[in-house]
């Protein structure tokens, strides 16, 4: 738990571990294909309650992924500010990775998402159905999304990096190879907490 990691590792001035969850949403869309939407949170200090076969947001008629984007970080958001939690950062994750489908549109049409996975180790960047010959890669979709802003008068897209590492050497999952520490997000901060971080 993150207690534990926090507990053996910080050290006041020098490293500081923060709290995190991954959101997944599966879509089913208009064409009877199952989407997948990755959201991050940075600095959660609330567990998002889960129930298996059922999904953070339900399912309604007319469901698209820029929708499910929406109404995920409403909601939890909404949960989070119920519990009195701390600011967070919201990001959506690899947009490019095989099983998601997650368009340019999608981000550029949630003003209030404010990141996106420019890089993850753990995952491939193929081109996805829906895109173009030429893809979206991933210069094109921050472009893209970051014109439509400015044009908007919107506030901009930046980006994050993580290293995708859901597990460890020795744990004896299938993903124990991806390398801790292979992602990174520079910040600039007067000094090392979750509040001047962020």
């Amino acid at each position: 738990p993150v207690s534990e990691v926090s507990a053996r590792f910080n050290e006041a001035g020098r490293f500081l571990c923060l709290p995190g969850c991954e959101v997944t949403v599966k879509v089913i869309m208009d064409d009877g294909i199952c989407r997948d939407v990755h959201m991050n949170y940075i600095g959660l200090d609330s567990l998002v309650p889960c129930v298996r076969g059922k999904g953070l947001v339900s399912s309604v008629d007319g469901t698209t992924v820029k929708r499910m984007i929406r109404e995920t970080k409403t909601q939890v958001d909404a949960l989070v500010g119920d519990k009195g939690g701390r600011t967070n950062i919201f990001f959506v994750n690899h947009p490019h990775y095989r099983f998601c489908d997650v368009l340019p549109e999608d981000v550029a049409d949630n003003s209030d998402v404010r990141f996106f996975e420019v890089c993850n180790n753990g995952s491939s960047f193929a081109p996805v159905a829906p895109l173009l010959s030429d893809g979206f890669y991933m210069d094109r979709f921050w472009d893209a999304v970051n014109a439509v802003r400015c044009l908007r008068g919107e506030p901009l897209l930046y980006a994050v990096a993580t290293d995708d590492t859901h597990s460890y050497p020795g744990c004896g999952m299938s993903n124990a190879a991806f390398t801790f520490g292979d992602g990174w997000i520079g910040v600039k901060a007067e000094r090392l907490s979750q509040d001047a971080l962020f």
